[in-house]
């Protein structure tokens, strides 16, 4: 992970700290009282994990998905070979915070999401065949399938908003 990479994580897990905080406002008392809490004990993982990132390039992951724009663990060896086609869209679509899942699809043009959704379509059962052969612990080891885990979100997302805007 270069050092550009790593800043760039660190702003991710700082946004995604800054969001989380944030909506707090926006919940009630309770919710603001036991949150604020949670937020409070938080904040020495954030800092562990920004040590971490910036010192040895290593992203723990605990309060932010991978960003959109570090895609360098994705181990190819571990896709069926039938989904390897799918790869370059994996690393591309394939986003676990949502918020960067939204702004992709944004700032994507029609042609670029029918295009996405033809090609990920027919290979929807194939994806979720595999997934359900590895167990939840197995899931959570492997950043590879999360990838593909988050490629049937965005599909369905990128589906969603294709549907509404053919309307």
């Amino acid at each position: 992970m270069t050092f550009a990479d790593r800043v760039l994580a660190v702003k991710g897990k700082l946004r995604f700290y800054g969001d989380e905080v944030m909506a707090l406002r926006e919940g009630g008392i309770s919710y603001a009282i036991f949150f604020g809490l949670l937020a409070f004990l938080l904040l020495p993982v954030l800092l562990i994990e920004i040590i971490a990132l910036l010192s040895f390039g290593v992203d723990y992951e605990i309060l932010q998905t991978r960003s959109p724009d570090v895609s360098n663990d994705l181990n190819e060896e571990e896709v069926p070979s039938e989904l390897r086609p799918l790869i370059p869209l994996a690393k591309k679509w394939g986003i676990g915070d949502a918020e960067e899942r939204e702004r992709l699809i944004q700032n994507s043009t029609l042609a670029e999401l029918v295009d996405f959704e033809q090609k990920v379509g027919p290979q929807m059962q194939q994806i979720a065949d595999w997934i359900d052969e590895y167990s939840e612990g197995q899931l959570r080891k492997s950043s590879t399938m999360g990838y593909f885990i988050f490629l049937q979100v965005v599909y369905e997302e990128v589906s969603s908003y294709l549907s509404d805007n053919r309307a």
